[in-house]
């Protein structure tokens, strides 16, 4: 009995090995996380950052998992997520509803891994070389035309989609759920679909995969198309309230990106000056604040002259007497 559940066991653990094993460090992580820092866990708003920023990166990760399984890899798809947030605040900017104008950031998403997946594919160029190229092309053209300035969407929180997209469900940002949802689906895309199929397929070897009938060309160009609708979802549900930035002890050390990056100092204003303009903001509130209850008397107001039965409708016969006196 013992050894058929040890041979389960294993047929089990070499189906699962690679999840088994991710799973098992994100435990391990989380157990230093609670030695290292115990009084982190006991902070709900931790908690809460997490379940809000979790997601978004779900979204950017797991198509980049199809991508690399087929054997190519983008880069590009942090200028992707930006250029999506873009077109997103143009289009809600110029006065387009903001469910078409999500519907148009997230096809921007995709037309950009199209091209990029064409690039590579027809043009036969490295994946590396080509998805980086792109991402400092789209990088600095959204530098050059937004002119490195923010766009600020004041009015979309009154509209339906806000709520759906980033609201709260007893107190659990709904994020959590589409990213739940997402997990759900790319992996059953993954590991069910033709699709996912296919991608195993070219990676294992692009050539026994043309063979047997498979699009090669095609597949990898969908699975660049799909990180890039990742990458604008991710960008339009939580753009408005994330900040990148570039980092570095000290400019002077060299490096890659150390002439953009910000030094201790400058990221100490940057995040005080975001704060302050976040709560610049202010929300809308419609009614008296607290401070106006004592002066409500002498605001102006409708009051009737005689009694008004129920359903009536209101006149200025009925209320011009008193009008005329409160009001002027």
């Amino acid at each position: 009995m013992s050894s058929v559940n040890n041979s389960a066991f294993k047929k089990y653990f070499h189906k699962n090995g690679r999840a088994m094993g991710s799973m098992g460090y994100f435990i391990l992580l989380m157990i230093v996380f609670l030695i290292g820092a115990p009084e982190a866990w006991i902070r709900p708003n931790l908690h809460q950052s997490v379940f809000v920023m979790m997601p978004t990166l779900l979204f950017m990760v797991i198509p980049l998992v199809f991508l690399v399984t087929s054997g190519e890899i983008d880069l590009s798809f942090a200028s992707t997520y930006g250029l999506s947030a873009y077109v997103f605040a143009l289009l809600v900017t110029g006065g387009v509803d903001p469910a078409i104008a999500f519907i148009g950031g997230v096809c921007t998403g995709a037309l950009v891994g199209a091209s990029v997946g064409a690039l590579i594919v027809f043009g036969r160029l490295s994946s590396l070389v080509a998805s980086l190229g792109v991402l400092f092309l789209i990088r600095g053209f959204l530098f050059v035309s937004t002119n490195s300035r923010s766009i600020t969407l004041l009015d979309i929180d009154t509209h339906w989609m806000y709520p759906m997209l980033v609201g709260k469900i007893y107190g659990l940002p709904v994020q959590v759920l589409w990213a739940l949802g997402f997990i759900i689906f790319s992996y059953y895309l993954f590991n069910r679909h033709v699709f996912g199929i296919h991608v195993h397929h070219v990676g294992d070897n692009e050539v026994s995969a043309a063979q047997m009938g498979v699009n090669v060309k095609a597949v990898k160009i969908k699975a660049f198309m799909f990180v890039g609708i990742g990458a604008a979802i991710a960008s339009i549900s939580l753009g408005a309230t994330v900040i990148e930035k570039h980092f570095t002890l000290s400019r002077a050390e060299g490096g890659v990106d150390s002439a953009f990056s910000l030094e201790p100092n400058e990221m100490k204003d940057l995040v005080r000056e975001s704060q302050t303009a976040w709560e610049a903001l202010g929300e809308i509130k419609y009614g008296p604040t607290n401070a106006e209850q004592n002066s409500l008397q002498f605001k102006r107001s409708i009051y009737v002259s005689k009694p008004v039965k129920k359903g009536e409708k209101l006149t200025s016969e009925i209320s011009k007497k008193q009008i005329k006196f409160f009001c002027f």
